[in-house]
């Protein structure tokens, strides 16, 4: 079975092409919606990051989520120390769900804001990068996150990758800005994935 990223920055469309993913029949594995719940959920993950927080990281058996995202967003040192519990939970995660499938599907995906290159590693035979301007996703999550202002999310957009490092890590690109139809180009990777 083939495991293949798919990612992109906030506003991108990726949820979008993994639900069109899913329409069409394929397994779809939301890492953003799997770390919440391990972060709540699975027991070691929560004793690391008491560990690291103290007791006000959970609030009534809660992720404080609010406090924890104010804590590490302008502190590299602390937000690194958390993705170090969270990542490889979440890696383990995605393996059992892969065995899981049991090899019943030619394909599975991986929808992650966080990515690297494909490689044994991280499991993935190749990444789907998908693509908008900063214009239309700043656009996009202001209609969206209407808690958020423009500076907010030009500072979520500052500290990830770059529509370069992005293409940089992608086997394929899906150009979501609005001038393109998504589905065409989707069944274009699929059917080059698939050959």
């Amino acid at each position: 079975m083939k495991k293949i990223g798919i990612t992109g920055g906030i506003g991108s469309g990726k949820s979008l092409v993994a639900e069109l993913l899913q329409v069409l029949g394929y397994p779809v594995y939301n890492a953003d919606e799997r770390a919440k719940f391990l972060i709540n959920h699975d027991l070691i993950v929560k004793e690391q990051i008491l560990d690291l927080f103290g007791e006000k990281a959970y609030l009534n058996g809660n992720y404080n989520s609010s406090l924890i995202a104010a804590m590490v967003f302008d502190n590299p040192e602390l937000l690194i120390k958390l993705n170090g519990i969270v990542h490889p939970a979440v890696g383990l995660d995605f393996n059992r769900w892969v065995a899981d499938l049991n090899n019943v599907f030619p394909i599975c995906f991986k929808e992650a804001a966080l990515m690297s290159s494909a490689s044994k590693k991280n499991g993935l035979d190749a990444v789907i990068f998908v693509y908008a301007t900063e214009e239309v996703r700043l656009s996009r999550v202001l209609n969206r996150d209407i808690e958020r202002n423009t500076d907010q999310i030009k500072s979520i957009f500052n500290k990830q990758k770059s529509t370069e490092q992005f293409r940089e890590i992608a086997n394929y690109e899906i150009n979501n800005n609005g001038q393109m139809l998504i589905i065409p180009q989707l069944l274009n990777i699929l059917e080059t994935i698939t050959s």
